[in-house]
């Protein structure tokens, strides 16, 4: 019965199995807050500028009618990052900005548009 109890702590020790699947995913190193995810996206020093232009040359284009449906997707983008990341409590305000710039993006520019002065110019042209 010695001699057992000598062999065993004579073996060395089985080596510690590796983390299990959950603990690895729980280990991941996933971003704190809203910022981080941000950052993690699009570096600060490259996202204020980009979306300071974007915010003040969309509303031009849309006032112009000038690339109308394509000016309401950046804005669409910039009302849902600001929705999720910003100001999450103010969805009664981004929902009525959503739906106002969805309204455009499938009715298109109005009238008085530059778009339907512009294209009724180019048909013209094609067929005179």
């Amino acid at each position: 019965m010695a001699e057992a109890a000598r062999r065993k702590r004579a073996e060395p020790a089985a080596p510690a199995p590796g983390p299990t699947l959950a603990e690895r995913l729980v280990a991941v190193d996933l971003p704190t807050s809203a910022r981080d995810a941000v950052e993690a996206v699009l570096a600060a020093w490259s996202a204020a500028p980009l979306a300071t232009a974007t915010e003040l040359s969309m509303p031009v284009l849309l006032a112009l009618g000038l690339f109308t449906r394509l000016a309401t997707l950046p804005l669409l983008g910039m009302v849902l990052v600001i929705q999720l990341f910003v100001y999450p409590q103010s969805w009664a305000e981004h929902l009525t900005w959503a739906a106002l710039l969805l309204l455009i993006l499938t009715r298109g520019p109005g009238a008085i548009a530059l778009d339907r002065f512009i294209a009724s110019a180019l048909y013209s042209r094609r067929e005179g």
